[in-house]
């Protein structure tokens, strides 16, 4: 990911920026109210504050190393949130284990609309070797859940969104 900011943002300095213009990687030409934080080499968070409407957003820098870690197993602390049209707002909240192999297990907390499952899960992954991927993951007695995801943070974080139809969740795993 690749963005610009008119003037210098360095280490953990706000810039705050008024109504725009802001044009995007897309050519897209944006007015708005933005703060950055950025956090020096290693990503920026940004807040839009707008009349009607708050946008979040963050990018973090792309590791060099891989969920795969060479075989190797590795667990991590999952948090995703959103909602499912039809359902409701959702929230997940699991351990994750990555077995180096391409196989998930792991422990969750899903709220689904207010309604709470605490379930073992398991499921399957892939990583291409851009540091992409996609995910399978089953909660026991729910219905299989799909994403893409992408590693970074030198492969101790994963930033993921669930790819099912009529979904809009979004989240990160962290080591």
């Amino acid at each position: 990911m690749t963005g610009t900011v008119t003037g210098n943002v360095f280490g953990c300095e706000e810039l705050h920026r008024e109504r725009g213009p802001f044009t995007d990687q897309d050519g897209e030409s944006e007015d708005g109210q933005t703060s950055v934080l950025d956090n020096g080499t290693k990503g920026w968070q940004s807040i839009q504050t707008d009349t009607g409407r708050v946008n979040t957003g963050f990018a973090l820098a792309e590791g060099a190393a891989s969920v795969r870690g060479n075989g190797k197993k590795q667990t991590f602390a999952a948090n995703l949130s959103g909602s499912v049209i039809g359902v409701g707002p959702v929230a997940y909240g699991e351990q994750v284990i990555l077995d180096g192999k391409g196989n998930v297990s792991g422990n969750g907390t899903f709220s689904l609309d207010g309604a709470i499952y605490i379930v073992p899960i398991t499921g399957t992954y892939t990583e291409n070797a851009d540091c992409t991927g996609s995910a399978q993951i089953t909660p026991q007695g729910l219905s299989a859940l799909n994403f893409n995801f992408v590693v970074v943070n030198a492969g101790k974080e994963i930033l993921l969104v669930e790819t099912d139809t009529g979904t809009i969740v979004s989240g990160n795993m962290q080591q």
